[in-house]
């Protein structure tokens, strides 16, 4: 199966659990989504606060989900395509090399992995730059990436996450055309291991 098939067939998955959803309960979410769109194209938490790579992710992904059901196709396609050149304007800025969480930050693997996805999601992964793939091989460390993939503030306490940057980077690069098999796949999946609990969750 090629990753075309894969993506196409987790698509229809989607479509099909989205499909049990009232329209009226679909077109009020893609609302809400596009009005939180940020003037500069991206999403945050809150619109008019400093977009960041997680939350544009989300949104495009949300948008190119309800999108691929046909409906009101235009009304997400304008917000979606800010959403890119918002993905376009963070690589620009850092040399076209590989993206920030936010354009006041510096590079990271994490929000580079997210640009990949969210493109590729929407079918834009075609835009995807080789030197993005190569920024996420190369910032490996230990056997992973520990990075800090996003701070957030959550009942007035900041919240830190480190253990989720992993799978979004192997996700990326193995949709970017890395085999599964390979060194640079199998030492962070080892890693990512060690947060498994004896329930199997992480």
């Amino acid at each position: 199966m090629t990753r075309r098939d894969a993506l196409l067939l987790r698509l229809q998955s989607e479509q099909k659990s989205i499909m049990q959803i009232p329209q009226t309960t679909l077109d009020k979410a893609v609302d809400f989504i596009i009005r939180q769109q940020n003037d500069d194209g991206g999403w945050s938490t809150e619109k008019g606060e400093t977009s960041r790579m997680h939350y544009t992710y989300f949104a495009i992904w949300g948008l190119a989900s309800y999108a691929a059901l046909l409906v009101r196709k235009e009304h997400t396609e304008e917000a979606s395509e800010k959403g890119v050149h918002w993905i376009m304007q963070n690589s620009a800025k850092n040399g076209d090399k590989a993206l920030s969480i936010s354009l006041d930050e510096g590079p990271s693997p994490t929000a580079t992995a997210l640009a990949i996805l969210a493109l590729q999601n929407i079918g834009k992964g075609d835009l995807t730059k080789p030197e993005w793939k190569k920024y996420l091989e190369t910032t490996r460390r230990n056997g992973g990436w520990d990075e800090i993939s996003d701070v957030s503030m959550v009942g007035g306490e900041r919240r830190v996450y480190y253990f989720r940057s992993t799978p979004w980077i192997i996700e990326a690069l193995v949709r970017s055309g890395e085999a599964l098999d390979s060194e640079t796949i199998r030492e962070p999946l080892k890693k990512h291991k060690k947060f498994e609990v004896s329930s199997g969750d992480s």
